[in-house]
């Protein structure tokens, strides 16, 4: 029982550590299209 625990413990925490790379290269991209699309409304603007 304990050793069942523990894997889905382990998992848990796999899990988690996967959700947190993707949300971080989710705003990572967020980010980089907010710049691109401010770069690009100066740019119209000249």
């Amino acid at each position: 029982m304990a050793y069942e625990a523990l894997m889905d413990r382990l998992e848990d925490i796999e899990l988690n550590e996967i959700a947190d790379a993707r949300a971080s290269q989710a705003q990572s991209a967020s980010l980089s299209m907010s710049f691109d699309l401010k770069f690009k409304m100066e740019a119209l603007r000249e």
